[in-house]
């Protein structure tokens, strides 16, 4: 599965993203599943670096066979709702290894975001050679904020 060409042209942009399901919250989400507002496909996310003053963090995006409402009802078991971001409470064995077998996909695309849903700072596809990228703001042309 591909990543959508919103996500590939949303380099310091507005963001593509609609909302949010986050399953890992660290001052600002670290984990988590999201799902384009134009195309309506969903992916896993996972911080993958942040800077100095954990403002900006670098995501790896994993595209889903599956939609995000699929997500919050059959897979974490959650009322439907239309809050554009819902934090997930703790969850039973069952709903967190489902969660972590989502999770698992493979990134094929990284964005830095102050906060995904607000915009995109930088976008690059991941190739498999990237895959060992240690300083992911130096990859996506960004400096590192040393404070």
């Amino acid at each position: 599965m591909n990543i959508c060409e919103h996500i590939l042209s949303a380099g310091a942009s507005l963001s593509p993203f609609g909302k949010m399901l986050v399953t890992g919250f660290y001052d600002g989400a670290t984990d988590g599943f999201v799902e384009c507002q134009h195309c309506g496909r969903a992916y896993a996310f996972r911080k993958l670096a942040w800077d100095e003053e954990q403002d900006v963090r670098i995501y790896g995006l994993a595209p889903l066979d599956v939609s995000l409402e699929n997500i919050r009802l059959d897979t974490l078991h959650l009322p439907p709702g239309d809050d554009p971001v819902s934090l997930v409470p703790p969850l039973g064995e069952q709903e967190r290894e489902a969660v972590e077998r989502l999770a698992a996909a493979p990134v094929q695309h990284v964005v830095a975001a102050a906060n995904l849903r607000r915009g995109v700072l930088a976008s690059k596809s991941l190739v498999v050679s990237d895959e060992d990228t240690h300083d992911w703001f130096a990859w996506l042309g960004l400096e590192r904020d040393r404070g």
